[in-house]
């Protein structure tokens, strides 16, 4: 539950928007997957660690947000290196753990309910055809799981 990963804290990246953060995310995870190479995915590490330090927020709760997928990085690896050999197995696995840890920084600076406005913020420029506030319903039933 996003609740659990939710740390109090007054600083910038707490009182940004949420729009702007799932935005600024959206954003990010697709760079973080269209620009390959070890070194930009080094230098998206480095924002993050920025970030992190900028909310306030300790290596050991951003560790919280990986611990319950480890095993899933574990196989992921152990997939990868069977399949495509260490250094793509090193790489899949050092950019999912880049997009858990921007994800998790939303997560963290953000309550549940001001995602859902910040959900609903952003699809009030969607179509009209498009349920807003059923998508944002079925994500507040997905973040209380």
């Amino acid at each position: 539950m996003i609740s659990d990963l939710y740390i109090t804290r007054d600083s910038y990246v707490h009182r940004t928007s949420p729009g702007r953060k799932i935005v600024a995310l959206a954003a990010f995870s697709t760079l973080v997957f269209l620009v390959p190479g070890w070194l930009p995915l080094a230098g998206a590490m480095a924002v993050l660690v920025g970030i992190h330090a900028l909310a306030g927020i300790t290596v050991s709760q951003a560790y919280r947000s990986i611990r319950p997928i480890l095993w899933l990085l574990s196989a992921i690896f152990a997939t990868q290196l069977f399949l495509s050999g260490v250094d793509t197995a090193s790489f899949v696995t050092a950019r999912l753990v880049v997009l858990v840890l921007a994800a998790s920084i939303v997560t963290m600076t953000t309550k549940t309910s001001e995602f859902v406005e910040g959900i609903l913020a952003i699809l009030q420029r969607a179509p009209r055809w498009v349920p807003a506030d059923q998508i944002a319903l079925a994500v507040s039933l997905t973040l209380r799981l």
